[in-house]
């Protein structure tokens, strides 16, 4: 696992890379570089304060789950504006209720901080798949149908919406596979590392296919 999860610190860094190196070439409205940005802090965050000094990270996850739903909420406002206002509206008011209470509650204990990111993990969830829904209803709906290979939206959306669904039952359950004891947990963690590094692996097509265009 460990050469894994160095890989997938490596890919964090990939997204942000393209950008810089090919900046002339990207469109400065591209949505996803918010969401790009933070996936090379978390890379750089993980691998030194996490993995190399071992600091708590409870923290950590609980901010990077408020800044990821940001970027994540920006990404498809961004893209589908200006229709489904009230789904947004609805949906940020939900997560400010959500991320208000994980605040006070996570750091509380380990087994505090596993629902909370269960909490978080399920609403994030719950969003992206409604927006990935509406998003491919919206291409599909019109006259012509265009290659979605060529799209690099399709890429991040097809990153974020394989991430979350995958990791949303290993934080539902954590809390009962962290009973199991630590191997059997990190057994299951490396799903997460998984669904990371296929995230990552796509934002960096999807930056591709942007300098493409």
């Amino acid at each position: 696992m460990p050469v894994l999860l160095y890989i997938t610190f490596f890919a964090g860094f990939l997204p942000l890379a393209a950008l810089v190196l090919l900046k002339s070439k990207i469109p400065n409205t591209m949505p996803a570089k918010p969401f790009i940005y933070l996936a090379a802090a978390s890379s750089l965050y993980e691998m030194i304060f996490t993995v190399m000094l071992k600091i708590d990270s409870r923290i950590w996850f609980t901010v990077y789950d408020i800044l990821a739903f940001l970027c994540i909420f920006y990404y498809f406002f961004k893209i589908n504006r200006p229709k489904y206002r009230s789904i947004f509206t609805v949906s940020m008011v939900i997560f400010a209720l959500v991320a208000g209470a994980g605040c006070f509650i996570a750091p509380r204990s380990l087994s505090h901080f596993l629902h909370v990111q269960a909490v978080f993990s399920g609403t994030i969830t719950l969003f992206v798949m409604v927006m990935t829904f509406l998003w491919f209803t919206d291409i599909f709906r019109k006259m012509e149908v265009p290659n979605l290979w060529d799209l690099p939206d399709f890429y991040n959306i097809a990153g974020l919406f394989i991430y979350y669904s995958t990791t949303f039952f290993l934080f539902l359950l954590s809390d009962i596979i962290q009973t199991d004891g630590s191997v059997i947990f990190l057994n299951y963690w490396m799903l997460n590392v998984v669904a990371a590094l296929i995230l990552r692996t796509l934002l960096t097509i999807g930056v591709w296919k942007s300098i493409r265009n």
